[in-house]
Parts: structure tokens; C-alpha cells; sequence
């Protein structure tokens, strides 16, 4: 399993710390005490899958945690040591569409 397969969202303990709470409108958001959106988990698909005519098409879905410039500002404030990790997941098929290989890259 790939580092950080299964973050999905922010930790609660650190929305928690910074005063947010959970909203009950979205998937995985989090709003200040005046109930701006501060952090929220979305999923984003690109390409067509199961349409890729070219051998240079790239699909992919995942879900991104976006924070707005003010959250980011309070993350960055409050957890002093950040590191940003992206993770990229490419997997290789044949003509039959079997799974040849994945790589992943940090």
C-alpha cells in the first residue's frame, strides 16, 4: 500500500485545534466559527476512463483536501513542521487491458 492511501480528509483532531467543526453540508468539511468553508475533501475525476483511443491519454480520480488561503495560513501557523507529499500512481496495461505494472513516485 502506497504512503497515505488512505487520507481521504483533514484529521479531525487537527480541525479541532484550530476551532472548525464538521459541517453538515459536503463531504469532509470543515468551517470556522462564522461558518466560512475553511478545508473539504473533493472527488475529482479526469479524463474518460474505458475511452482513451491514444496510447498518450492519462485518466485518473482521487480525492484532493483543499484548504482556503486563510485555513492554510492557520495550518501553517499552528503545526509548525510541514511537509507537502504527493503521491502519483501510474499503472501500465497490455491490449487486453491486464495490469502489467504500477509504479508510484513520491
Amino acid at each position: 500500500m502506497p504512503p497515505g492511501e488512505n487520507w481521504l480528509a483533514l484529521n479531525p483532531a487537527a480541525g479541532r485545534a484550530l476551532g472548525w467543526t464538521p459541517s453538515s453540508n459536503g463531504l469532509f468539511r470543515w468551517v470556522d466559527s462564522q461558518g466560512r468553508v475553511m478545508v473539504e475533501s473533493v472527488w475529482w475525476i479526469d479524463g474518460i476512463f474505458n475511452q482513451n483511443n491514444s496510447s498518450h491519454d492519462e485518466v485518473g480520480e482521487g480525492w484532493l483536501v483543499l484548504a482556503s488561503e486563510e485555513a492554510w495560513s492557520q495550518i501553517a501557523s499552528y503545526y509548525q513542521l510541514l511537509k507537502q507529499i504527493v503521491l502519483v500512481s501510474r499503472q501500465y496495461s497490455d491490449q487486453q487491458k491486464f495490469a502489467l505494472r504500477e509504479i508510484y513516485s513520491l
